[in-house]
């Protein structure tokens, strides 16, 4: 597509690389960023199943102790690190949209005002 594109302008070709590039490295920036949350999210969320499952495997022995409450507390912790885990991954998504639409328009708009 470079190429055929270098035939009809090289100009219009370079200033759209050129306007292009810092899409691509805040994509790149962003999908780092949201991996390693995307990893902390799947592992809080296990920790929290693996509480859950636990809590009810032994029910007969929390009830005999009587910790339920404690049992409830840790179940709660968990599931609150999950949701700050998701809200901060919520945040990097939006922002990388923001950014890479802010990106692709203004690319558009300049290739679109150096054509005209």
């Amino acid at each position: 597509m470079v190429i055929i594109m270098f035939t009809y302008s090289w100009k219009l070709t370079l200033y759209a690389l050129l306007l292009i590039t810092p899409s691509l490295v805040s994509n790149r920036i962003f999908m780092h960023f949201f991996r390693s949350y995307q990893e902390r999210y799947q592992n809080a969320k296990a920790e929290m199943g693996s509480v859950a499952q636990e809590t009810f495997s032994n029910v007969r022995t929390v009830k005999a102790f009587a910790d339920e409450k404690g049992s409830v507390r840790l179940y709660n912790t968990k599931n609150d690190n999950v949701y700050e885990i998701g809200k901060t991954k919520s945040y990097i998504w939006g922002g990388f949209m923001f950014t890479y639409n802010i990106f692709r328009s203004g690319a558009f708009a300049a290739i679109l005002f150096i054509v005209g």
